[in-house]
């Protein structure tokens, strides 16, 4: 995944308490994208949960799909699709379809919240 640029613009400090890359008093370099602070959503408000889930099925596992769509209406559903990817040997199948999601829908967001980023 691409990280988001930013230009910390904080001087070195030998305080060790803040970091030697902020001033006294600062949060940590690392941390400083701009003057503008915006939480990264997470998976559910990216739509990576269930709706993931059932996309994937669809794909490459059409046979399960109204099990897992059942699953899914109940607690303890990603144990049991992890169970369910282990017993078809998908797991890998998954991890990838899923990071490549992610990494697409984390694109759109920085792209909609104007967040430019570097390979």
């Amino acid at each position: 995944m691409a990280s988001a640029s930013a230009t910390a613009g904080a001087d070195r400090t030998d305080n060790p308490a803040t970091s030697h890359f902020a001033p006294p008093g600062s949060r940590p370099a690392a941390f400083i994208i701009s003057d503008l602070n915006i939480a990264v959503p997470d998976k559910r408000e990216l739509d990576l949960g269930k709706p993931l889930v059932l996309d994937f099925a669809r794909e490459f596992l059409p046979d399960e799909l109204d099990y897992i769509r059942d699953m899914f209406s109940r607690r303890g559903a990603y144990g049991q699709f992890k169970a369910l990817l282990t017993r078809r040997k998908a797991v890998n199948l998954w991890h990838d379809f899923e990071g490549k999601a992610q990494e697409r829908a984390l694109r759109a967001w920085c792209e909609a919240n104007s967040i430019a980023l570097t390979d």
